[in-house]
């Protein structure tokens, strides 16, 4: 999930997609193949509370712990060590999820949307696609969703790898600036 920043329209992750996003990406807190290592939670500088504090500033790093545990993104071993289950933040709840797709998806397809109808940009749009098909039985929705969620969410975790690695070579210190994609899955059907 991101937040909205007021003025500049910005998308910003909240702190606890921050702290994942580090947990992937950082080359001290992932192993020699790239894979997130398996914290102890304060002890040592690869801990989750060195996370936290890298990625988060001074948000507590109990309170994250609960949170990322409370959304399964990320499990308690026996030893009391946290482990990455899910590399993305998704808030659980009606009212987290509502916010969540007003702020990330709504937003950045509205601005692509602005920026491909615009007749003056003189330069090629954005990628903007939606494939449908017609005429699906509603019946075969749920197998449809479950398979696309599948492929979606591989070639999402694809990408963040590639934006992963860009960010730590071209990352700009003085600048906001963002780029991204938008994936989803939707369903309609009218009884006749």
């Amino acid at each position: 999930m991101k937040e909205l920043s007021g003025e500049s329209g910005f998308v910003r992750e909240p702190p606890a997609a921050s702290v994942l996003h580090f947990w992937t990406t950082d080359s001290n807190f992932i192993d020699a193949n790239g894979n997130p290592q398996t914290l102890q939670f304060s002890e040592g500088q690869n801990s989750f509370s060195a996370l936290v504090r890298a990625s988060a500033g001074d948000i507590p790093p109990g309170a994250l712990r609960t949170e990322l545990l409370r959304v399964g993104a990320v499990r308690e071993t026996a030893s009391k060590e946290l482990m990455l289950v899910k590399r993305h933040y998704v808030p659980m709840g009606n009212n987290d999820r509502l916010k969540h797709g007003l702020e990330s998806a709504i937003w950045s397809i509205a601005d692509t949307i602005a920026f491909n109808s615009d007749p003056s940009i003189g330069v090629a749009p954005r990628f903007q696609r939606v494939v449908s098909a017609d005429g699906i039985d509603p019946l075969m929705f749920s197998k449809i969703q479950i398979e696309s969620s599948a492929k979606l969410e591989e070639f999402a975790e694809t990408y963040d790898d590639y934006l992963s690695k860009l960010e730590a070579v071209y990352k700009c210190a003085n600048t906001e600036s963002q780029v991204g994609i938008g994936l989803y899955y939707y369903q309609f059907y009218k009884k006749n």
